[in-house]
């Protein structure tokens, strides 16, 4: 589903480059759960925003669904994102004016889809993340845990084949983060293929494998039996 080749990313300045990832390698299964952990630093949001088109990388390439990406302009990444691809932010990126109704339906305003539609698809994504109920509020009247719902039913509303999260329980309480966690787990349970940034042993412990990055590189694999 994702192929990642020999990636390398390098920001550069006027007085100094930095490193942020050197010759990651790494293969997503079709409908598997990975996590990728490493402690601060240690590129793992580089590495998901460059799976996710939102980043490209220095060198390297990356496949999606047997798709190179790497010389794709612009307009064409947006494509393979809307079609493909849904993207869960830590700190949520929700549109503080507009109701969680509006929040979730942006992604679909670019699409040649008709309003009754995009209502209908709106609504079935708030209902399996469990926020329909609140499709009228703005996002300064939910909780966070409430708030990541919302930012999951964006994610899918486009009824994407993978689910990319950077840490999606980073700003949460433990009983919200639980029921994040459990949410993703059904959507994996469901066919989603997720790959999910987290720094929590918890979270984690729901990915099918995990994957270890330190200091841009990827230093280790371990595969899970739990789950």
């Amino acid at each position: 589903m994702i192929s990642v080749q020999n990636i390398d990313k390098v920001y550069r300045s006027a007085t100094d480059n930095y490193v942020a990832l050197e010759k990651v390698n790494l293969q997503v299964q079709e409908h598997e759960f990975l996590a990728i952990m490493g402690p601060s630093g240690s590129g793992k949001t580089t590495l998901l925003s460059i799976m996710g088109l939102i980043d490209k990388p220095t060198q390297g390439k990356v496949l999606i669904d047997g798709v190179d990406t790497s010389y794709m302009k612009e307009r064409e990444s947006l494509l393979v994102r809307k079609n493909k691809i849904g993207y869960i932010f830590q700190d949520f990126n929700l549109i503080s004016e507009l109701s969680v109704f509006e929040n979730v339906e942006l992604p679909l305003l670019y699409s040649d889809i008709s309003p009754k539609e995009r209502a209908h698809r709106v609504e079935y994504a708030l209902q399996n993340a469990g926020i329909f109920h609140k499709r009228k509020h703005l996002p300064s009247q939910l909780s966070g845990g409430q708030q990541q719902r919302v930012a999951i039913a964006r994610a899918i509303v486009n009824d994407p084949l993978i689910l990319l999260a950077d840490e999606p329980t980073g700003n949460l309480d433990s009983a919200s983060a639980g029921d994040i966690l459990n949410l993703l787990s059904q959507f994996n349970d469901n066919g989603k293929t997720i790959v999910m940034v987290t720094h929590c042993d918890r979270a984690s412990m729901l990915a099918n494998r995990i994957v270890h990055l330190f200091d841009g590189h990827l230093v280790s694999k371990a595969y899970m039996t739990t789950k």
